[in-house]
């Protein structure tokens, strides 16, 4: 799966978070993060915006790694659990150009995000 190019060290810590993840620390512009969850585990991420390819790249393979998961299914978790201002905007976009009334467009997005959420429990 391709990578974005855009994320900054800062997005990917607090994206993480959502995997048990905690600040430990953070030296200069480095921020180092500690989970318990399957065992203690440590990642340094450089608060760069944005993060180099390879850097990025690198953090994702040790953490699926430790999760003992791919690195795709990593990404997809990560993913799933923020939906993105602009996919709100494309859903309700959506529904008003094809007719239907806003209230099942915020019911759809609720589903979305129920889905979301079940699918990416760890």
């Amino acid at each position: 799966m391709k990578l974005p190019r855009d994320c900054s060290g800062l997005e990917l810590a607090n994206k993480l978070l959502v995997l048990g993840y905690e600040v430990s620390r953070q030296t200069g512009s480095h921020i180092r993060l500690t989970t318990q969850q399957n065992g203690e585990h440590h990642i340094t991420i450089p608060q760069h915006n944005p993060l180099k390819v390879g850097t990025f790249s690198a953090v994702l393979n040790d953490v699926a790694k430790h999760f003992l998961i791919t690195r795709d299914d990593l990404i997809m978790r990560l993913r799933a659990k923020f939906i993105q201002p602009n996919e709100i905007t494309m859903i309700f976009n959506f529904y008003k150009l094809i007719g239907k009334q806003v209230t099942q467009c915020f019911t759809l997005f609720n589903t979305l995000i129920l889905l979301k959420q079940s699918l990416c429990q760890i």
